[in-house]
């Protein structure tokens, strides 16, 4: 009954502030006697609020029910600025502009500005342009405005990072400063608090899927291994129950995956001898003077009946192009590729050719999975593999100069995508809109 009763009681909390100054509304405002009044918000749509009609009663309807007509609310916002007008200093205020289009002024400013004439007007605006002047000059800087600089933070070796993934391999190459805020600064994104999971989640739930039906079927595939992939899923869905819409959102696509990855293994799997799931590895760099380590996690590795191997890396999202790859803006499959050359998958054997790169798009929409090949047409997989070691070396051994700094978005994909887990630390906003730089 108490939460029934105060519902409908809106209470101004006291904000930290100077005592004198009070921000109430008109029915609050007409109880005190200030020594100041500004009225603000004179525009239409404020002040007279806008008035609508009901979707399901019109006016003979509400007249008989005896509610109120919507132009009783206009007629009590005309009282409320009388009353706040009866004030002995008033300030009249309002915006030209909002949310970047202009503003009409309130109905009753200006019949009040017709009455009092253009020479009231115009000397009401004057002792107003004080205030106005005031405003401009919190906001004016002190001396000339400078762009902000990119930036290019330049640690010193020591605090250099000497082991890095493959996957961050390919942020050093197109934004460096997030491996130096990561890696040197130590700082890591922090997910909000309750907030919903991402596209980065759904990933990872979907891989695990996969990793652990591969790791536990040998069966054939067939409605039981949809069966057995589907009782997995649920496993590790158990999570997302706590989030019913992104699970009602992820649920269906999941399924459609199963059956697609099912059928797709059983259209393989004559071809494969061996598959080597979520295999960690790593391999040195040889540099002068300096010691580093490439670290890798395989999605998948399969050894094929004519004594090839295929890497496979499962995508949710969107997979590099045959153009990324080969240019190695993309380099995660060719570094794969070189750490098996290197021994640098365990279990895994150097020796044999790789035949095969290939991204297994998981889409779980009218299309569950699409097979995207990205093995090089003008050279072969293992001569691209070398190249992109000898960038890979090329480019570690770049970094070793202290002069070499850390360029915030050196070779970004997408321009406006400002969105980045380190881009507000690097200002980018600041610095990027307007630039008409290109890398």
């Amino acid at each position: 009954m108490f939460s029934a009763l105060i519902a409908g009681t809106a209470v101004r909390r006291r904000l930290p502030g100077d005592p004198r100054i009070q921000i109430l509304g008109p029915m609050e405002a007409r109880l005190q006697r200030p020594d100041l009044v500004i009225l603000g918000g004179l525009n239409e749509g404020v002040w007279p609020q806008r008035t609508r009609n009901d979707p399901w009663l019109n006016r003979p309807m509400k007249r008989d029910l005896g509610l109120e007509p919507p132009e009783r609310r206009i007629g009590a916002g005309a009282h409320d600025f009388v009353q706040g007008m009866g004030a002995r200093r008033v300030i009249l205020s309002r915006a030209a502009r909002a949310d970047g289009a202009p503003t009409v002024t309130s109905r009753w400013l200006q019949r009040l500005l017709t009455l009092a004439g253009p020479q009231a007007e115009a000397e009401m605006a004057a002792r107003g342009r004080r205030w106005l002047d005031l405003t401009t000059r919190l906001d004016r800087p002190d001396g000339p405005v400078t762009p902000a600089a990119r930036p290019e933070p330049k640690p010193p070796l020591a605090a250099r990072p000497r082991q890095l993934s493959v996957t961050e391999i390919e942020r050093l190459v197109r934004d460096p400063y997030a491996i130096f805020a990561r890696r040197v600064l130590g700082l890591e994104p922090v997910d909000p608090v309750g907030g919903a999971p991402g596209a980065a989640d759904k990933g990872t739930i979907i891989h695990d899927a996969l990793a652990r039906f591969l790791a536990d079927w040998d069966g054939p595939f067939d409605h039981t291994a949809v069966a057995r992939l589907t009782e997995i899923g649920e496993e590790v869905f158990a999570p997302l129950d706590a989030f019913p819409a992104v699970r009602a959102l992820w649920w269906p696509r999941f399924l459609r995956i199963a059956e697609g990855f099912v059928a797709w293994e059983r259209s393989r799997d004559p071809r494969v001898s061996n598959r080597f799931v979520e295999i960690g590895g790593g391999a040195e760099l040889v540099l002068p003077g300096a010691e580093f380590r490439l670290t890798g996690r395989a999605d998948r590795i399969d050894l094929l009946t004519d004594g090839t191997l295929s890497v496979i890396d499962y995508k949710t999202g969107q997979a590099p192009s045959q153009k990324q790859v080969d240019a190695l803006l993309s380099p995660q499959l060719p570094l794969e590729v070189a750490m098996i050359t290197r021994g640098g998958f365990a279990g895994i054997p150097s020796d044999r050719p790789v035949s095969e790169l290939l991204y297994l798009q998981l889409k779980g929409a009218r299309e569950a999975l699409s097979e995207q090949g990205r093995t090089p047409k003008d050279m072969s997989v293992g001569e691209l593999a070398e190249a992109s070691w000898q960038r890979l070396e090329a480019l570690i051994a770049a970094y070793q100069d202290e002069a070499k700094g850390y360029l915030s978005r050196a070779r970004v994909e997408k321009e406006r995508d400002m969105n980045g887990p380190y881009d507000h630390l690097a200002r980018v906003k600041e610095w990027a809109i307007g630039g008409g730089e290109g890398e």
